[in-house]
């Protein structure tokens, strides 16, 4: 089953995208310092896993709390955002090594018809947020007799 529409711009979009944060990295003499860590963005890790009555995401949310995490579903595109703030800072001594990712993500997931925008429910613990959205019944196609009219 198909989770996403495919766009024929969205892969080369992407990829001018992740090729420009590569070289921006690669050419950037403060690359760990915490202004940089500031404007990089991340992207969380997800998984979709179809069950009999409903679509599970699972997001990777390590250091956001479920009350900075914003869940919206319209027309069939579930978008999840968040911002994890880069908190070590200190003024006793410098920050040699910045190697997780920090600031605002934007996850947008494309789903079929067959999930409802009803009762979806989100819960977040122990750094992941569990998305549940149910399924409703897809019409079926029906022939239709056409009636001669005398």
């Amino acid at each position: 089953m198909r989770l996403t529409r495919w766009n024929p711009n969205r892969g080369l979009v992407d990829l001018e995208r992740e090729f420009g944060q590569l070289f921006r990295d690669w050419t950037s003499n403060e690359n760990h310092s915490p202004e940089h860590v500031e404007q990089n963005v991340w992207k969380p890790a997800a998984d979709i896993v179809e069950l009999k009555d409903r679509f599970e995401i699972a997001i990777d949310v390590p250091g956001v709390t479920p009350e900075n995490i914003k869940v919206k579903f319209d027309d069939g595109v579930l978008q999840v955002s968040a911002e994890r703030k880069f908190e070590n800072e200190t003024d006793e001594g410098n920050v040699h090594r910045v190697e997780r990712r920090y600031g605002k993500f934007l996850r947008r997931f494309t789903l079929p018809d067959t999930v409802s925008g009803e009762n979806i429910q989100a819960s977040a613990s122990n750094g992941q947020l569990i998305v549940k959205l149910p399924k409703i019944e897809k019409a079926q196609p029906k022939e239709i007799e056409i009636n001669v009219a005398s």
